[in-house]
C-alpha cells in the first residue's frame, strides 16, 4: 500500500509513471475526479450568482418550498403510505424527515441571506481550489461543511450525498495539489505551513 511520503513523492516523469504503472493510474483517475469535482462547485456558485441569491429573498423562498415538500412528504408518510400503521405501531407519528424541517425552520429560513453568502462565496473558493490546486485540503473540508449543510436540508438523498462527500474527504486525504497544482510549489516557499500540505 502506498504511503504518504511515496504519494508525495509522484513525478510526472515518463520512468516515474512506467515504473509504478496503477498508482500513476489511480493518481491519474483522481486527479480527473478532483477537477470534475471543481466544476461541480463553479457551477454551484454561478447558478447562485446568476439566479441573484446574494441579493434578493430567492434562497429564503427556495427553503420555504424545501420545507413545505418536506412536510408534505412527511405528511404522506405517517397518514398515506403507512395505511397499515406497521411503521408507526413501533414509532408513532415517525416522520420521513425528521432533522431537516427544524433545521429549514430554525436555522436556514431565518440566516437565508448570510447562508446564501457563506455557500455561494465559499463554492467559488472551494472550485477554483481544486481547479488551481491551491490549498486543495483546506478547501476540500470547506466542500465537506457546505454539502452537510445541503443534505442537513433535505437537498441530498444518500445516493447523491455520499459520492460527493466521499470526494470530499479523498481530496482532505491525498496531496493532490502536488501531484498537479500550485500547492507543491508553495510548499516548496512555505515548507511550515498547513495550508500547502
Amino acid at each position: 500500500m502506498a504511503t504518504a511520503q511515496s504519494l508525495q513523492e509522484f513525478t510526472w516523469s515518463k520512468d516515474y509513471l512506467l515504473q509504478h504503472p496503477l498508482k500513476s493510474l489511480g493518481i491519474i483517475f483522481t486527479l480527473i475526479i478532483r477537477y470534475l469535482f471543481g466544476a461541480y462547485f463553479m457551477l454551484g456558485f454561478a447558478y447562485k450568482l446568476l439566479k441573484d441569491w446574494l441579493w434578493t429573498d430567492k434562497l429564503q423562498i427556495v427553503f420555504q418550498n424545501q420545507l413545505e415538500t418536506l412536510n408534505h412528504l412527511n405528511d404522506y408518510f405517517i397518514n398515506q403510505l403507512d395505511a397499515n400503521k406497521t411503521l408507526s405501531a413501533i414509532e408513532p407519528h415517525s416522520p420521513l424527515y425528521a432533522f431537516e424541517p427544524y433545521y429549514l425552520t430554525y436555522f436556514a429560513i431565518p440566516f437565508y441571506l448570510p447562508i446564501a453568502w457563506v455557500v455561494t462565496i465559499g463554492e467559488l473558493m472551494v472550485g477554483l481550489s481544486l481547479i488551481l490546486g491551491l490549498t486543495v485540503r483546506m478547501h476540500a473540508a470547506l466542500a465537506l461543511f457546505i454539502l452537510v449543510n445541503f443534505a442537513a436540508g433535505g437537498y441530498f438523498q444518500f445516493h447523491t450525498s455520499f459520492p460527493l462527500m466521499f470526494c470530499a474527504l479523498l481530496f482532505m486525504s491525498l496531496p493532490s495539489g502536488h501531484w498537479f497544482g500550485l500547492d507543491k510549489k508553495f510548499n516548496g516557499l512555505y515548507p511550515d505551513s498547513i495550508w500547502f500540505k
